[in-house]
């Protein structure tokens, strides 16, 4: 096991690498034949996951502020190729998530394109101060965590499985190596192996010069580490032709990866239409369409009555505004004649001012009452 902080302008590419995405892997032990047999323990787009949780987080941003931390989890050799494999890296999965928080994780690829097999399992490092959760890697990765999670790894696992020795092993015994470090030790061994070959085949070939007569030797072989090497200039060509044919093979392996993404994402479209089809498909369509026709003509009925009501409104209304006119006009024609009645009541008043007491009031009211026989 191996962990490593990552800021946030690092998380995209290591993601993408993760998931084998859009590049061309300098790693030549990635074997792409076998990159479509890598799956991930955790649902959800990795990306998605990470900035949802992030922006749920408080923290000070800074191009030095470790967003994320990824623990690379190599399965034992006891283990690969057995029906353990996949349920050693589960159990991982499920330690770690226990250990650093389900709703941390961002991603948990295995990767079986390699030599090794082995998860790369990546989180967001939470702490919680009063009550408040806050991103910092410092406080969850700390030089006495390195050593205990391997320690409790290793006992949790013991649990699991009934055997010792699966997470302190000898890769991990003397100190927490990296996995560039663990990779360079498969390449020693790849590159001894290779080197017993190449002496196997010098050792055929120098023999077969021996049966040749001395003067046409099959080719002068020129003494190097190994003994008997071909050629220089032949090397050099094979190596360049090597190298030609894995740029080809790597630009192959670019063109199916990009038109194995654009068939997903067609197979995901046709679902998504079969799905409408097949939705349409279920209906009854003679029934759906009276049954529409039926709300379409009460719909129609609805309106022309919302129309009569309308109509009956706008004549009530005309009738309304004429009978407050002829109101208005009725109001307007009293208020004058009490102004006008007012005014000559005033001036009949004025004449008989001499007068006084009840002699000028009902000699008022005499003469008041003769106007208003004659008028009648």
């Amino acid at each position: 096991m191996h962990a490593k902080k990552l800021k946030a302008s690092q998380v995209s590419g290591v993601v993408l690498h993760d998931r084998r995405v859009g590049e061309n892997h300098a790693n030549e032990q990635i074997d792409p034949a076998r990159s479509h047999l890598n799956y991930n323990l955790q649902i959800g787009d990795p990306m998605e996951l990470y900035r949802t949780r992030l922006s749920e987080l408080t923290y000070r941003e800074g191009v030095r502020v470790n967003t994320m931390v990824s623990w690379v989890v190599t399965c034992p050799k006891e283990l690969i190729g057995t029906e353990d494999e996949k349920r050693f890296f589960e159990t991982m999965y499920d330690f770690l998530s226990d250990r650093y928080g389900w709703k941390n994780v961002v991603s948990a690829i295995v990767h079986l394109d390699e030599t090794t097999p082995h998860m790369h399992y990546k989180f967001i490092p939470v702490v919680i101060e009063n009550g408040v959760e806050k991103l910092n890697a410092k406080k969850v990765i700390y030089r006495s965590e390195l050593s205990k999670v391997h320690r409790d790894a290793e006992a949790h696992c013991q649990k699991v499985f009934g055997l010792n020795k699966l997470i302190l092993n000898g890769a991990t015994a003397n100190g927490n190596k990296t996995i560039t470090e663990l990779k360079l030790k498969d390449l020693e061994k790849e590159l001894a192996v290779k080197k017993d070959t190449l002496e196997a085949v010098v050792s055929k070939v120098e023999a077969l010069n021996e049966d040749l007569p001395a003067e046409k030797p099959l080719y002068e072989p020129k003494k190097g580490l190994l003994g008997a090497v071909v050629t220089a200039k032949a090397h050099n060509a094979l190596i360049n032709e090597f190298n030609g044919l894995l740029a080809l093979e790597r630009d192959r392996q670019r063109s199916v990866n990009l038109w194995k993404l654009r068939y997903e994402d067609e197979v995901k479209r046709f679902k998504s239409l079969e799905r409408e089809f097949n939705a349409l498909k279920g209906l009854d369509m003679p029934k759906e369409v009276l049954r529409l026709r039926d709300e379409n003509k009460s719909l129609r009925g609805e309106i022309w009555s919302l129309k009569d009501e309308r109509n009956f409104l706008q004549v009530k209304l005309e009738e309304v505004s004429n009978e407050l006119s002829n109101w208005k006009n009725f109001i307007d024609e009293l208020y004058g004649n009490l102004v006008e009645a007012s005014t000559e009541f005033l001036n009949e008043l004025m004449a008989f001012m001499p007068l006084k007491g009840f002699a000028a009031l009902r000699e008022v009211f005499r003469i008041r009452e003769g106007n208003d026989q004659e008028r009648g």
